[in-house]
């Protein structure tokens, strides 16, 4: 390989492995080494590897302190506790708005959602993670934007395809009002309507509409009071 560019990258990639895997218990280490033996072997045989790797900050039990940083793929393999904000967005009509994901999602892919949810970038918090999550999914750039949070975190731990994604987050659940217009990610969602709060209720006890779980959770918590 003769790109310096390249090169630099391969180099980049090895020190964080490095940085990781010092920091991690053994039981860990493989599925690690093995995330970043993919990378480098990319970068030699295109020339190139696959963007920049997505790190989330992971915490204590207590959500208090960060032990590391470490890429997403190896989190959602491994169950290293990271953390998460789910948002309710309603109109002056009190009319919720839900997502339905796209089919090719990895989780829950056809599914209705809540509003807008968010992984946390490192060091951030969790209100700029709200206001980051309804630009980039929703388009909504209004920095005045009415948000609170109506839930504390709470770490919340679900697995999917089989336990080969470990989703183990502390999740906080805020909530927007807004009557603008909105914009859809058409890669990441099908379509997004407002529902009124009753409509909300059959939805979610119908067992032939399939909702997330962290969705039906925040739900039957805040609308259902459950």
């Amino acid at each position: 390989v003769d790109s310096w560019s390249v090169k630099k990258k391969i180099i980049q990639t090895k020190m964080l492995a490095r940085q990781i895997i010092s920091s991690l218990n053994s039981c860990n280490k493989n599925i690690i080494k093995n995330y970043f033996s993919v990378r480098v072997n990319i970068a030699l045989n295109s020339n190139n590897i696959d963007g920049e790797v997505e790190l989330f900050d992971v915490f204590d039990e207590n959500n208090d302190k960060i032990l590391t940083q470490i890429p997403r793929d190896i989190v959602h393999a491994t169950g290293h506790l990271h953390r998460a904000v789910n948002i309710l967005l309603f109109n002056s009509d009190n009319k919720l708005l839900l997502q339905k994901r796209n089919y090719d999602k990895d989780v829950c892919p056809g599914h209705w959602d809540i509003s807008c949810a968010e992984h946390l970038q490192p060091s951030e918090s969790y209100k700029n993670a709200v206001k980051r999550g309804l630009s980039e999914e929703l388009n909504i750039r209004d920095e005045n934007i009415d948000i609170k949070k109506i839930r504390d975190w709470k770490l919340s731990k679900q697995e999917y395809n089989n336990g080969k994604i470990k989703d183990y987050e502390f999740t906080e659940c805020w909530r927007a009002n807004y009557d603008g217009k909105i914009k859809i990610d058409g890669d990441e969602v099908i379509e997004a309507k407002f529902f009124d709060v009753e409509k909300v209720k059959e939805m979610i006890n119908d067992k032939n509409i399939s909702f997330t779980p962290w969705g039906k959770r925040e739900i039957r918590s805040y609308i259902l009071k459950e």
